[in-house]
């Protein structure tokens, strides 16, 4: 649609130059108190501007002003249109870069946790292990004179740790 891309100013613009000049000018039939000029002998290629000295002088310069008004607010709606339309590729552009720039992170921080998932796996694990290991020492035979068992005061100590670890 040709029009979609007027703006409402310059649509009312266009309404308001169309209620000021008088309806003679759009409209000649209706008007009958000027005179019919007498067509003049014109050659093909000349135009003639003789019977616009017939209409105030006053409203065709209203007229005129109109028009260029009109041209003026289309020109100033287009590059304001042309402005925005930068604006609004500039700010896609950072919108998409901060969109990488939070997936990348997205991707680190999914690593880490995989990381972290990892090393509290391991540390439960080895948890788990040396468990096992301080509980055979303790439960092991001794042979020889008795030690001060200082294995089982860290195995009293360590067993709250194993049963809160994840597996």
């Amino acid at each position: 649609m040709p029009i979609s891309g007027y703006t409402n100013g310059v649509a009312a613009t266009v309404l308001v130059a169309l209620l000021l000049v008088p309806v003679q000018y759009y409209i000649p039939d209706l008007h009958s108190g000027l005179p019919e000029p007498a067509p003049a002998p014109t050659s093909a290629y000349s135009v003639s501007w003789a019977h616009l000295d017939d209409y105030p002088k006053f409203d065709i310069i209203v007229a005129i002003t109109f028009v260029l008004l009109v041209f003026a607010i289309f020109i100033c709606d287009w590059i304001q249109r042309k402005l925005l339309e930068r604006r609004v590729l500039k700010l896609n552009k950072y919108l998409q870069e901060c969109i990488e720039n939070i997936c990348s992170w997205d991707a680190r921080q999914e690593q880490l946790e995989t990381m972290m998932q990892t090393v509290r796996s391991a540390t439960a694990e080895y948890s788990l292990l040396l468990f096992l290991v301080l509980r055979k020492h303790r439960l092991a035979p001794h042979k020889g004179p008795p030690s001060c068992r200082f294995g089982d005061k860290i195995l009293e100590d360590f067993i709250p740790f194993v049963k809160n670890s994840e597996l």
